[in-house]
């Protein structure tokens, strides 16, 4: 090892050049977080953000000293831990209840995006590309589309052999704070890092120290010589380096005689390690094991350890009764599991999803619990509910989709409720509206139709990737499958189909996939939604009232709560008018209307009611001095909000004087 290191440091290589003052200019423009905290050397990101010509010539004199002799700045290296405290726990006295936060100098994480550039043109090609993780172009998706098509691989196996698939989830202790230096350096090396970038990584990572910051107040400096440094920009790299060999571990070849030993697959997102064998049954159970005894040498090269009771073992089968799979890390033996949770997704030995459905649906009614909490007397404005709703519910739905799915309409339903429950407590509406119908109102799509949307995009991206990305490798393969059963059809198939429905059949052209803008494949979508929604027969209520075309109906933008909350329960026919009630199911003994002797309808509460003729006749005051239309049916129209064929000044008149109308009506009489 020392003698590799010491080449290393006596090297050249190709990227020793040093730095001009254009490349730095640009990297201090583009800092997205100028606000964020100081390290211990004080500079400020907004300082940097806008330095002039002088400074920039300053950083690159400095980068370029350091960049060409190998050495980094004591303050560099130096970090300010703030301890905060874990809302889930409750003893403030431990300190393992507290996350600490690193803050090291901005200047030095300028410098460091700078040489990450370089480092990626370097030795980027050679990271494995199973490695999905802090990487551009991968994303935790692509983790779970290959663990997702090695067990979809398993189900058609088992049609005929009835086999099953384990695999080992593995769970590496303090991944990021115990990488041995000397091991990393080495590794740097051995993937093409040497020169200048080297010997800035080891002075980099030589003689850091940290100290605990609290109030005002600082504890000693305390000096360590392992791990990463936590809240660098460099650091996710060092660490790919430091694991990117585990794959090469795992199918191990004597060098002797290059004969494979082993026959599994390292799936990683960072230190979460999914192992999974390439045969099935007894022989992939066999692979694992030797997988693993593999991975123990590994290990214990460099200095790694693995967390057994935190490490399982799935076996994805289909068979009633699962077989049992006995395998042994550094001697302890893997606890044999019938869920585990995998990036984000909870994975069942049946390959379905009906344990993560319900942890979907427990997490998304908890935070719809928290958005309904908002609401008060005056407010919010439905719009703001809506964007919340999307921003946080919605999100926790679609999250992994589309690899999983809901198994029934009864679980996409029950999704949909979820998504449009603080929507509906916001516009007032009973809990017999129909769901769909107030997702269409709210101009939202549901959930299936976003499942769709998310398998086109999820496709398309996949093809457009490189050849060795290994997403386009799943994608590909799967489009050529025949797959044996109805239910959970391979996502590429769901695209194709939802493609074409979509207009844009070119989004999963093999060669050249050509994706339409996602707001425009949205807008499709929406579209869809609405003629398959008016098919349905529901909401007839609303069919005259729709915008043109994907919109939100503006009252939901201009209106104050009580007022959107009238103005809803009309277009939606929830309303306390008689004949709405008896509509609903409500036994009345008569709808007709004491005051006027007339059936109590929306069209006599809009033009005839005694009750509220002297706020109908302030309305239409107001209407006529504005220049709007008071006869009917346009009254009726834009009381009822549909405004969508004025132009902007004009409807927002019109919405303040039917809202204050139907305000006026409502402290009159219960609607």
């Amino acid at each position: 090892m020392l003698e590799k290191l010491r080449t290393a440091s006596a090297s050249s290589s190709a990227a020793d050049a040093p730095f001009d003052e254009k490349t730095v200019a640009a990297a201090c423009a583009s800092l997205r977080k100028p606000k964020s905290a100081v390290g211990p050397d004080g500079i400020s990101g907004r300082f940097l953000k806008h330095a002039g010509p002088t400074v920039i010539a300053c950083i690159t004199l400095l980068l370029n000293y350091s960049w060409q002799h190998g050495v980094v700045p004591r303050q560099w290296r130096e970090a300010n831990i703030i301890p905060l405290f874990k809302e889930s726990q409750t003893d403030r006295a431990d300190p393992n209840n507290y996350r600490p936060i690193s803050l090291t100098s901005v200047l030095c994480k300028l410098c460091e995006r700078i040489i990450l550039a370089r480092l990626w043109k370097l030795a980027g090609d050679r990271i494995s590309r199973r490695q999905f993780g802090f990487r551009r172009g991968h994303s935790t998706l692509d983790g779970l589309l290959f663990l997702d098509h090695h067990v979809r691989l398993m189900r058609m196996n088992a049609v005929k052999t009835n086999n099953w698939l384990s695999v080992c989830f593995l769970d590496i202790s303090k991944a990021f704070d115990r990488a041995w230096h000397a091991g990393l350096l080495q590794k740097l090396a051995d993937i093409g890092v040497t020169g200048n970038a080297w010997r800035w990584c080891r002075a980099f990572l030589s003689d850091r120290r940290l100290r605990t910051t609290q109030d005002g107040l600082n504890s000693d400096w305390f000096s360590f010589n392992a791990g990463v440094p936590q809240g660098s920009v460099l650091s996710p790299f060092l660490f790919l380096v430091f694991i990117n060999d585990l794959q090469d571990a795992v199918n191990h070849r004597e060098p002797s005689d290059r004969i494979q030993t082993g026959r599994a697959i390292a799936s990683l997102y960072a230190d979460d390690l999914a192992l999974i064998p390439l045969s099935f049954g007894k022989t992939g159970d066999a692979e694992v094991q030797e997988a693993l005894e593999q991975l123990g040498a590994w290990a214990d090269k460099w200095r790694v350890t693995f967390n057994v009771s935190k490490s399982k073992v799935l076996c994805f089968t289909s068979r009633r009764n699962v077989p049992s799979v006995r395998v042994f890390l550094n001697g302890d033996q893997l606890q044999q599991v019938l869920t585990f949770d995998y990036l984000g997704l909870r994975w069942q030995e049946n390959g379905k999803w009906d344990e993560h459905f319900e942890k979907v649906a427990l997490s998304a009614t908890r935070v719809a619990g928290f958005i309904t909490s908002l609401l008060h007397a005056t407010g919010p404005p439905a719009s703001v509910i809506r964007q919340l709703c999307h921003a946080l519910i919605r999100t926790k739905i679609l999250y992994g989709m589309p690899v999983w799915q809901p198994s029934s309409d009864v679980q996409w339903q029950r999704l949909d409720s979820i998504l449009a429950e603080p929507m509906r407590r916001c516009l007032g509406l009973p809990k017999s509206t129909h769901i769909k119908s107030l997702l269409v109102e709210m101009n939202t799509l549901w959930t299936k139709r976003q499942f769709d949307v998310l398998a086109v995009a999820t496709c398309s991206r996949a093809l457009s990737q490189p050849r060795q990305h290994q997403s386009h490798t799943v994608v590909q393969s799967q489009l050529d499958w025949r797959w044996p059963f109805e239910q959970r059809q391979p996502i590429p198939h769901v695209a194709r189909r939802a493609a074409t429905e979509l207009k844009a059949p070119s989004a999963l052209d093999r060669k050249q996939p050509s994706m339409p803008p996602q707001k425009q494949l949205v807008n499709n979508a929406l579209a869809l939604q609405r003629v398959e929604w008016r098919k349905s027969g529901h909401g007839r209520s609303l069919y005259h009232l729709m915008p043109i075309g994907p919109r939100t109906p503006s009252y939901l933008f201009k209106d104050p709560r009580p007022a959107a909350i009238v103005r809803a329960r009309l277009r939606f026919d929830r309303s306390h008018l008689a004949e709405s009630r008896r509509r609903r199911g409500v036994q009345l003994d008569s709808i007709i209307c004491a005051r006027c002797n007339l059936a109590d309808n929306l069209g006599h509460f809009l033009n005839d009611c005694q009750r509220n003729a002297r706020a109908r006749k302030e309305a239409f005051r107001e209407a006529e001095l504005a220049g709007l239309p008071t006869a009917q049916p346009h009254f009726g129209l834009w009381t009822l909000g549909y405004v969508e064929s004025m132009p902007n000044a004009r409807a927002n008149i019109a919405l303040a004087i039917s809202a204050k109308f139907l305000l006026a009506s409502r402290a009159i009489r219960k609607l």
